[in-house]
């Protein structure tokens, strides 16, 4: 069986969002949301400057669609798949309202 620490439900989604990382802001989708954290999907082209240097790194990420609001966020797995990153995001606040 397989072993999964995750704390929070994960629910899967296609959100139209952005994220603001050293300054610049970069569109995403979000994959997939909990509680505690998401996955984003972003074009690996429009990205070159996030590569495995950022783990670690603080992120605000804007959720633009269903339920709209902004969180602070640390980077904490980034992957690359067809042509898109994927950022694991662990967030550091509640969701706040947009």
């Amino acid at each position: 069986m397989e072993d999964d620490r995750r704390k929070h439900l994960r629910e899967s989604v296609s959100y139209g969002s952005s994220i603001q990382f050293d300054g610049r802001d970069y569109d995403c989708m979000i994959q997939n949301i909990s509680a505690g954290g998401a996955l984003l999907r972003i074009d690996a082209g429009q990205l070159a400057d996030i590569e495995k240097n950022c783990l670690g790194g603080e992120v605000i990420l804007k959720n633009n669609s269903g339920d709209p609001f902004t969180v602070r966020g640390r980077i904490i797995r980034l992957n690359e798949l067809d042509g898109s990153k994927y950022l694991a995001v662990f967030f550091l606040d509640s969701k706040r309202s947009l």
